[in-house]
C-alpha cells in the first residue's frame, strides 16, 4: 500500500496553500481533489488586503498581479431603508475570480513538489498499522501519516465519519453569478459608481455583494436565508432579482444596470455557520 507524509483532502484555496508550505519543506505530500481545473466556484471573489499576506508568503503575489485583477479600495453599504455608508480600505484588495485564483494555486503546490491528483473523490478514512491513517479514494487505499480535510463544507467523507453537523439542517443558501455592465448610460453609471469598490447591500434575510473581478465583470454573490418566498433552490434567476429589487432600492438600480454573462448561477445550499466537530 503507498504512504505518504501527508494526504490533504481537497486542493481549493485552502488545500493547495497547506499542501505548497508542506511540499516547499521538504515533505511528501499527496493532494487528492474531487473536481477539476480551472473550475468556478460560488465565492465572493474578493480579496481583502489582510489576506494578501498569505499570498506574499506563498510566494505568488506577482503571478496573481499578472492576472490584472480589479483594484479595490473602498467599501460601499446599503440598507433595505436606503441608507447607505461607504469608507476606505485599510489597504487595497483585489478582485479575481476564483477560475482563475484556483488554476493559480493548484499550479503552484504542483510546482512545490506537491502531488495533486484529480477527479478522485475521497470517500472514507480509518485507523491503519504504526499509527497511520488509512484513506479510501477512486478505489484504493493509501497510507498516510497525517490526513488533512480540506474539502469544503460537505462531503462523502464527512457522512462516512459520522460528523454530527450532517445531521443538522442548515437554512442558507448561496448564489453567484457574473455580469457586465449593460450598453447605454445605466451601465455606464453603474461602472463608474463600482469601479474600485466592493458593495455590500443588505435585506431581510440575506445580503448581496459585487465588486469587478479580472474579467472585467461583475460577481454579483448573495447569501440567502431559506424560506423567503420568492426564492427557493432552483428558483428562476429573475424571481431572484424580482425579490432582491423589491428589498432594497440601491440595489434594484445594481441589478437593473447589469446582464448576466454566464447562461447559468452558480448554487449551494445547507451553508453552515456552527463550527464543525473535531473528527479524532
Amino acid at each position: 500500500m503507498e504512504r505518504v507524509d501527508f494526504l490533504v483532502v481537497g486542493a481549493g484555496l485552502a488545500g493547495a496553500a497547506l499542501a505548497t508550505h508542506l511540499a516547499a519543506s521538504g515533505r511528501e505530500v499527496l493532494v487528492l481533489e474531487r473536481g477539476r481545473f480551472p473550475r468556478h466556484k460560488l465565492c465572493g471573489e474578493f480579496l481583502s488586503p489582510e489576506s494578501q499576506a498569505l499570498l506574499r508568503n506563498l510566494g505568488c503575489e506577482p503571478d496573481i498581479r499578472d492576472l490584472e485583477p480589479a483594484r479595490i479600495t473602498a467599501t460601499r453599504f446599503s440598507v433595505a431603508s436606503g441608507r447607505e455608508l461607504e469608507f476606505p480600505l485599510p489597504g487595497e484588495g483585489l478582485g479575481l475570480s476564483r477560475y482563475a485564483l484556483d488554476a493559480l494555486l493548484y499550479a503552484r503546490a504542483v510546482a512545490a513538489g506537491a502531488r495533486v491528483e484529480v477527479g478522485v473523490e475521497v470517500t472514507d478514512v480509518a485507523p491503519g498499522p504504526d499509527g497511520d491513517l488509512v484513506v479510501q479514494a477512486g478505489g484504493r487505499a493509501v497510507r498516510a501519516g497525517w490526513v488533512v480535510a480540506a474539502h469544503g463544507r460537505r462531503a462523502r467523507l464527512d457522512r462516512a465519519l459520522s460528523r454530527p453537523f450532517m445531521a443538522r439542517a442548515h437554512p442558507f443558501m448561496g448564489l453567484k453569478r457574473h455580469h457586465r455592465p449593460r450598453s447605454g448610460p445605466e451601465g455606464a453609471r453603474l461602472a463608474e459608481a463600482l469601479a474600485g469598490h466592493v458593495e455590500i447591500h443588505a435585506f431581510a434575510g440575506g445580503y448581496c455583494g459585487m465588486s469587478f473581478v479580472e474579467t472585467g465583470e461583475v460577481n454579483v454573490c448573495m447569501l440567502l436565508q431559506g424560506g423567503l418566498p420568492s426564492v427557493g433552490e432552483g428558483a428562476p434567476w429573475a424571481r431572484v432579482v424580482a425579490h432582491l429589487s423589491a428589498a432594497n432600492p440601491r440595489l434594484a438600480e445594481r441589478l437593473g444596470a447589469l446582464e448576466p454573462s454566464e447562461p447559468r448561477p452558480w448554487a449551494v445550499a445547507q451553508v453552515p455557520f456552527t463550527p464543525k466537530e473535531v473528527h479524532r
